[in-house]
């Protein structure tokens, strides 16, 4: 049974994402290297994936970082901002990166990305939330960030899909439970069908093809 317990469900969201955000560029570094598919749908899914990977950074600049900051508990996140500084310039280096670089500039945003991900893991700690804030505070800065995930991973019909199909089933149940059911059952497999059927490439765990009149 999934725990309702706010402090359990920060850590563990933020690690669901993280671990979203590393395969989808793993995927994308696999599909740049491998020469299988076309520069423009493989463009296309390489923008996809920094805007999840840059919309996640803002979040934390914007939400999660100044909530630390009026608590006086920022000292330890101090080398976050500068990593999203370094990130933000191999992010851009991925966007104007000539299609022979592009998966070498991939590949060295992936390594910015891991290193900065466990050292952000390290400070995500359970007891260390329950020390700055209470139940309630800690659900209310769990429904600001989604709030500003919402606004700013877009369009949803692509960037939903795109993180949920790169973790798998018990990880995709666990980060959907909070959502309304039919998001995750209606409108993300089907609805959103024709928006996210180009990125099958970038999914680790993609879904099922349907068979229908010869569409997939």
């Amino acid at each position: 049974m999934a725990t309702t317990d706010p402090h359990h469900t920060l850590v563990r969201h933020a690690a669901l994402v993280h671990r979203a955000l590393e395969r989808m560029l793993e995927r994308a570094i696999e599909v740049a290297s491998g020469g299988t598919l076309a520069e423009e749908p493989l463009r296309a899914g390489v923008r996809d994936v920094v805007v999840a990977i840059r919309a996640h950074h803002l979040q934390e600049d914007d939400v999660l970082l100044p909530e630390l900051a009026r608590r006086g508990v920022d000292g330890a996140w101090a080398r976050v901002r500068t990593d999203h500084e370094r990130l933000a310039t191999a992010l851009a280096d991925v966007e104007r990166a000539p299609l022979a670089q592009l998966a070498d500039r991939l590949r060295d945003l992936d390594r910015l990305l891991r290193d900065h991900v466990a050292h952000e893991e390290s400070l995500l700690d359970e007891a260390g939330w329950r020390s700055i804030l209470s139940a309630d505070e800690a659900r209310a800065l769990g429904k600001a960030l989604s709030a500003h995930a919402r606004e700013h991973l877009v369009p949803a019909a692509r960037q939903l899909p795109l993180m949920l199909y790169n973790l798998d089933e018990a990880e995709r149940a666990e980060f959907t439970a909070p959502m309304p059911g039919f998001v995750a059952r209606g409108l993300v497999p089907y609805a959103f069908r024709m928006s996210w059927r180009p990125l099958r490439p970038f999914f680790t765990h993609p879904p099922p093809r349907i068979l229908s009149r010869g569409q997939r």
